[in-house]
Order: structure tokens, then C-alpha cells, then sequence
């Protein structure tokens, strides 16, 4: 009779498992890839950041297209906060009677702790109780902000992001203040 071929013969203490080492190796794995990619999913505040960053570039490029379009019609870009949400709307007086009496486009953000300021060139917070408004004369230039004249670029913190907005109109993301004041 022929036995077992002894390459097949294996120990019981060999059949046993992974190692120690093995096991400590896998562990480590796992811990590393848990720390780097768990937090990309769990948080999305610093998503909200940018959003409110990007779409206060897109809402004051639209005002400022829309008083060119409509170029009979005074055109402002409101920000406010509404119920735990930031709230742009872009607006024509129609008539030129100084009402805004037709809303152009209308964006509503989840605030989450994102925070809207406009630090030059005074330091207004975009808050629930006092809208920040932003008026466009014909060619697309602003012209003031909350009623006032104004001489000099707006700059945006938000929520650490900078965002300039030209007297020309014209809005992007700068890199500080100073950059964006002195342009």
C-alpha cells in the first residue's frame, strides 16, 4: 500500500494559522488606510467651504452679466442668511422705480459653520438680520454696497477662502486681502 506522498504530509502545528507578525502586519494596514481615508468620508464641512467660495464667484460673475443683458435695469447680487442657509439672489428693478420687482436667480447653500464676511472695504458679516447688497450699474461695474458709494474692490473671507470682486465686476478667487485691495 501506498501512503501519503510525504510533499503533502504537513505538520499540525504548520496548519495552525497566520503568525504573529502576520497578523500585526495586516492590523497596521488596516489602521493606516482607516486614518487617511475615514476622514475624507465622515466630513463635509470643508466641502461647504468651498462651495460657498465657489458659488459666490458664480452668483456675482451672473449679477454682473445680468446688469450687462439687462442694461435699462438696475441689477443687485443680495446676500443674506436664512434659516441655517446662504441665500444669494440676483434682482432687476424692471420698472426703475428703486424696488427690486423681479428676482433673475436665486442659490440656496446649507450654512453648516461656513461664514461669509466682506473685509474690505469695511468689515460687513453676511448674517440673518442685515442683507449684504451689491449694486450694478449698466456695463457691469459695481457701484455700491449696502446703499453706499463705493471707490475700491470688495474682498470676501470665506470661511478662509478669499474672493475678490473688482469695481469692474469681475469676481475670482485671490490669494489674501492685500492682494485683492491692491489689484
Amino acid at each position: 500500500m501506498i501512503g501519503p506522498s510525504p510533499l503533502f504530509h504537513m505538520k499540525r502545528s504548520e496548519e495552525a494559522g497566520f503568525s504573529l507578525v502576520e497578523l500585526i502586519a495586516v492590523i497596521l494596514i488596516l489602521s493606516i488606510t482607516a486614518v487617511v481615508v475615514l476622514p475624507r468620508f465622515s466630513g463635509d464641512q470643508s466641502y461647504r467651504n468651498l462651495i460657498l467660495k465657489d458659488d459666490l464667484i458664480l452668483m456675482a460673475r451672473f449679477a454682473q452679466q445680468s446688469s450687462l443683458i439687462r442694461h435699462n435695469q438696475a441689477v443687485t447680487l443680495e446676500m443674506s442668511l436664512v434659516g441655517g442657509n446662504w441665500l444669494f439672489s440676483v434682482q432687476a428693478d424692471t420698472d426703475n422705480d428703486g424696488t427690486n420687482d423681479l428676482e433673475v436667480k436665486r442659490l440656496l447653500l446649507e450654512q453648516g459653520s461656513s461664514s461669509l464676511t466682506m473685509s474690505a472695504p469695511s468689515t460687513i458679516g453676511v448674517n440673518s438680520s442685515t442683507p449684504l447688497i451689491i449694486g450694478y450699474d449698466n456695463l457691469g461695474n459695481i457701484t455700491e454696497v449696502n446703499g453706499s458709494a463705493i471707490s475700491s474692490n470688495i474682498h470676501f473671507d470665506a470661511s478662509g477662502r478669499s474672493v475678490c470682486v473688482s469695481l469692474a465686476g469681475y469676481a475670482y478667487e485671490s490669494a489674501n486681502q492685500s492682494s485683492c485691495v491692491s489689484d
